[in-house]
C-alpha cells in the first residue's frame, strides 16, 4: 500500500521510469487542510510556514530512506564541526530526505 500523499507524487520521467516528483508531493502536502485560525506563509526550501496568532511553526516534510553507504561516506568524512557525539546521533538516527530540487536545475521537479 503506497500513501495517497506519494502515491500522487509519482511521475514518469519519459524513458518508462517511475519517479517521485518532489514538487507534487510538496504540493499534494501543502493541500493537507489547515487548522482553524491557521495562516500560510510562503514556502521556504522544504519547509511550510504557518502561524496562529503568535505561534510560528516551520514543518519540514520528509521521508525515511535506507542508502547505509551515504550515510557512512557521510559519517566518516573529515570535518571541523559537527562533534563527533552529534555525528553519532545523526548515524543512529538514520537517513531522511526532503522534496526540494537543486533551485534553478531544469529538473528541480523531480530532484
Amino acid at each position: 500500500m503506497i500513501p495517497t500523499l506519494i502515491r500522487d507524487a509519482l511521475c514518469y520521467d519519459g524513458n518508462g521510469h517511475v519517479l517521485l516528483s518532489s514538487a507534487l508531493y510538496f504540493d499534494n502536502y501543502n493541500k493537507v487542510e489547515l487548522t482553524q485560525g491557521q495562516v500560510r506563509h510562503e514556502r521556504a526550501g522544504p519547509s511550510r510556514q504557518s502561524s496562529i496568532e503568535a505561534l510560528h511553526t516551520d514543518m519540514v516534510v520528509s521521508l525515511r530512506c535506507h542508502c547505509p553507504g551515504i550515510l557512512l561516506r557521510w559519517t566518516e568524512r573529515s570535518r571541523h564541526w559537527q562533534p563527533p557525539d552529534i555525528v553519532h546521533i545523526v548515524e543512529r538516527m538514520g537517513s531522511f530526505v526532503t522534496p526540494v530540487g537543486f533551485k534553478g536545475s531544469e529538473n528541480q521537479h523531480v530532484e
